[in-house]
């Protein structure tokens, strides 16, 4: 009694699941690193809880310098400018009522009283019932993008009346000699 008449060992080779872990570290860091470079912020709403997780760059591109304990639909919606709200959420319902991706461009109003630009893109999760679950997706500040269009937008119709109103003929053609545009002294 109480002698040892035997040693078991078990063995389990764990080389898989060491390499599959270090695959998604990797995947994971350039993933992260392709949102820090294209200053995006990502968000995962859960359509059940009502609530959502988000990146602190979501947060950021709101007027926030720390991330929120908490962020809802209502709260994304009451931060759209009001000019831009009821779009906003007509094409959110859209896209759940049919399971479409959500994409959208509007103005919001940061913690910080500061008017920007945002782009979001998001796409819906259903459960078997098709019922929506969860629509995660990113959200990136574009305000830069949209005073430069807004800038070439002026510029042209400024080119547009200097043309229209010279006195003296003038005649534009693009590359290939083709006349594009013309004023009436021409």
């Amino acid at each position: 009694a109480g002698q040892i008449t035997g040693i078991g060992i078990a063995t389990v080779d764990m080389t898989e699941q060491k390499q599959a872990e270090e695959a998604l570290r990797e995947n994971e860091q350039r993933l992260n690193l392709s949102l820090e470079v294209s200053c995006m912020g990502t968000w995962d709403m859960d359509l059940v809880r009502h609530t959502a997780h988000r990146s602190l760059r979501h947060d950021q591109i709101f007027g926030y310098g720390e991330p929120l304990p908490e962020w809802t639909y209502d709260m994304f919606l009451t931060s759209v400018v009001p000019e831009d709200r009821d779009a906003v959420d007509r094409k959110f319902q859209d896209a759940i009522e049919n399971k479409t991706d959500w994409n959208f461009e509007c103005r919001i109003l940061r913690k910080d009283g500061i008017v920007r630009w945002i782009l979001a893109r998001g796409r819906g999760e259903y459960d078997v019932g098709g019922k929506p679950v969860r629509m995660i997706g990113i959200v990136q500040d574009i305000t830069e993008r949209k005073m430069a269009e807004e800038t070439l937008l002026e510029t042209s119709e400024y080119l547009e009346k200097l043309i229209s109103y010279a006195n003296a003929p003038i005649i534009v053609w693009d590359p290939n000699f083709v006349i594009t545009r013309f004023n009436h002294a021409f």
